[in-house]
């Protein structure tokens, strides 16, 4: 076993290219001077022994000893740390020559190892021929091997203090008789070059075991790389199967939950049905009991089983106790044309107003506060508007109908010339109600979206909550009215049939209409009937209250009934009873264009055809021109007005958005076919882009004008017997 130190730790950096160097010197020395005797060539091992009998000091407390490895690339040299005490053997088989040379004493050894020749010495494997001079005599091969044996002492000197000054090593004490007696065994030039070439092919041999070593380290590195990318890559594969695996579960564990959803479903269904079947078993056997305690108690589960009456609600008053309807000389209705199409009911009508004539059918632009948003009176009637729809509601709440009365009422307050309808502020009141279980989607998205819009607007626009903030609800409804909180100020505000028409009474308008309840779409047919009836009550009481002074105001009574057809039959032949001046049709309509359709076919023929009726909340292109062939005389909506001031407008080709960028150089009029405003698409796409207010006022315009436009299209379509 060959011990390998490094030479001196302040010198040499321990690293692994070190280790490895240290190991292959290791490796050949073993190969060179451990090997059995057949290995080497004759006399190799004398000279082996000599070569390895060199002691320098590279620390003065540690002695070591070199190895005749040559240089190496770091500028060190392998050292053993075997003990100075050994020394090799010389071989017995070749007597030493009487004519070989003396060896020299050791200070002469000395002084020859540190000779200027020696130290211009820098080639780690010198050439074999320099300073030998062959000659045919003995004597000559002893001067060569003398000579040998000095450049050999030499390669060791210059190998082991190469990088070094000269005086960071020194020969140690040594016996060089020994050394002596092994170079004497040598006896030609041959035997030491055979020698020497040995020593080369280990000093070579060294050299490729080095790069196969340096190789070997790299692979090495290399595989511990690969090793931690694929770790890592194995990690994550594994974190993907994990999340696969949960995904999985999750979803096997919502297949579970559906399939026991439907046997659960399906065990309802039958145990209703084993329910309803034991019900008919309990009435069979009931029915069979003897006379007596039994079949008295028999026959009352019988009839509390077999009849489910529904108490029916309050009937309004009776029609016979009110006055029968007269012509008012303020207020008139006449039909110009009744449209002879086969199927068609449509008709052409003027309806007279205290404030102006009233072309049917005809659209009715809603100004919820007094005023149409970002359009004033002058630049309504430019679009031809004729009848305009305020909120009694709104205005109660601001400024209150008080002010306007002391203005002289809602057209000076104003500044109105032409006729004015107001409602009784029961369909804004009812949509602040709380969603229940029984309402639909379409009153829970609108009294959601209004109360989330009021709880969050307090007075003068400022947050608040609770009792004396802005927060609107609807607290109550009683057969008394309504009891509500104002978005404005948080006050409470109670509403009742009689207080509805009062209010409308000081704001002046031309038509008003009766406080009535807005049930839902989706309300069960108990609950519907009910909401009917109290409608009905509550526009009897209402229009008591009018009839009391009319004040030149004509009323109109509100169909309900949702979209049962027995109960909007029911709605119709009551009301018409009544002397109301005209007819509006209210409630929900239905979920969609088709279904309203159809309610309103059946509806609008029950109608009386001497009065003048409207259709609340419904004005959009669509809806008009597939509804207005059932008699509809006027149509009031927010809806163009609302989408103008989000950049729709109405084309005779259909609706376009304003500000899509194709229209940046389109310097054509809104509707080429419809003159509606001077201002082309480009002027209009320009202002929507810059957020000039000027085009909330010109697009809201525009499509005012456009239904105005289209209803008397309408017109002129009915008179020439065209819808």
């Amino acid at each position: 076993m060959v011990w390998i130190q490094a030479w001196s730790m302040r010198r040499i950096r321990c690293s692994s290219s070190f280790v490895t160097a240290c190991l292959a010197l290791s490796i050949a020395y073993s190969a060179l001077f451990r090997a059995p005797e057949s290995f080497f060539p004759w006399g190799c091992k004398s000279v082996a022994g000599s070569l390895g009998r060199l002691h320098i000091r590279a620390h003065p407390s540690r002695p070591f000893h070199a190895l005749p490895t040559g240089r190496m690339r770091g500028g060190g040299v392998c050292l053993s740390r075997s003990s100075p005490k050994t020394k090799p053997q010389a071989t017995s088989e070749i007597p030493p020559s009487s004519d070989s040379p003396q060896s020299p004493e050791p200070t002469q050894l000395s002084q020859s190892a540190q000779s200027p020749q020696l130290q211009s010495f820098h080639s780690p494997h010198p050439p074999h021929s320099q300073g030998l001079e062959k000659t045919g005599t003995h004597q000559g091969k002893s001067n060569q091997v003398e000579s040998h044996r000095v450049k050999s002492h030499e390669r060791k000197t210059i190998g082991s203090t190469s990088g070094k000054s000269s005086g960071d090593a020194s020969v140690s004490d040594v016996d060089d008789n020994n050394t002596i007696e092994n170079l004497a065994t040598v006896e030609s030039v041959d035997d030491v070059d055979s020698t020497d070439d040995t020593v080369n092919d280990a000093f070579g041999d060294y050299d490729k075991y080095n790069r196969h070593l340096r190789d070997f380290v790299l692979m090495l590195n290399g595989r511990n790389a690969l090793k931690v990318n694929v770790s890592v890559a194995m990690q994550m594969a594994d974190d993907k199967i994990n999340r696969l695996k949960e995904y999985s579960k999750r979803r096997e564990m919502k297949s579970v939950v559906r399939s026991s959803g439907d046997k659960l479903r399906e065990a309802l269904g039958q145990l209703d049905g084993s329910m309803r079947e034991a019900q008919g078993e309990v009435r069979g056997s009931l029915k069979g009991m003897e006379v007596g305690k039994k079949a008295g108690l028999g026959l009352a589960v019988e009839a509390a089983l077999e009849t489910e009456t529904e108490t029916d609600p309050v009937p309004p008053p009776d029609p016979s106790t009110f006055p029968s309807y007269k012509t008012r000389d303020y207020f008139k209705f006449h039909v110009i044309h009744k449209s002879q199409k086969p199927g068609s009911r449509a008709r052409v009508g003027r309806i007279h107003t205290p404030h102006g004539i009233i072309d049917t059918p005809g659209f009715v632009p809603v100004g919820t506060n007094g005023a149409v948003k970002a359009v004033d009176n002058h630049q309504s009637n430019t679009t031809g508007t004729q009848l305009m729809f305020c909120n009694t509601y709104h205005l109660l709440v601001h400024p209150g109908a008080d002010i306007v009365e002391n203005a002289g009422g809602l057209h000076k307050f104003m500044n109105r010339s032409g006729p004015i309808i107001t409602d009784s502020g029961g369909f804004q009141v009812f949509s602040l109600a709380e969603p229940t279980e029984e309402d639909g989607d379409e009153l829970k998205s609108r009294g959601a979206k209004r109360l989330s819009k009021s709880m969050t607007s307090g007075p003068r626009g400022g947050s608040g909550s609770g009792s004396g903030s802005g927060s609107a609800s609807l607290l109550s409804t009683t057969e008394e009215g309504v009891k509500f909180r104002s978005y404005f100020d948080g006050s409470e505000i109670t509403l009742t049939p009689e207080s509805s028409v009062r209010a409308q009474k000081k704001l002046a308008s031309d038509i008003i209409v009766p406080l009535d309840e807005l049930p839902a779409y989706h309300v069960s047919k108990q609950r519907l009937k009910e909401s009917v009836y109290l409608s009905h009550r509550w526009e009897a009481r209402s229009l008591l209250e009018h009839l009391a002074n009319p004040q030149q105001q004509a009323m109109y009574a509100v169909i309900h009934g949702g979209v049962d057809r027995d109960l909007r039959k029911l709605s119709v032949e009551y009301l018409s009873q009544l002397p109301f001046d005209g007819f509006a049709v209210g409630g929900s309509l239905g979920k969609d264009r088709k279904e309203m359709a159809n309610l309103l076919e059946f509806v609008m023929p029950l109608l009386p055809e001497d009065k003048p009726n409207h259709i609340l909340g419904i004005a959009d292109m669509e809806s008009v021109e597939s509804t207005v062939a059932f008699g509809c005389d006027t149509f009031d909506s927010a809806y163009p007005t609302r989408l103008a001031r989000h950049g729709s407008l109405f084309t005779t080709e259909g609706v376009i958005h304003i500000k899509l960028t194709r229209f940046k150089d389109d310097h054509r009029p809104i509707d080429p076919k419809c003159p509606t405003i001077p201002y082309t698409r480009a002027y209009l796409h320009h202002l929507m882009r810059q957020k000039e207010p000027l085009f909330l006022t010109l697009a809201s315009m525009h499509n005012m004008a456009f239904m105005n436009n289209l209803m008397a299209t309408i017109r002129e379509k009915i008179l020439n017997n065209e819808i």
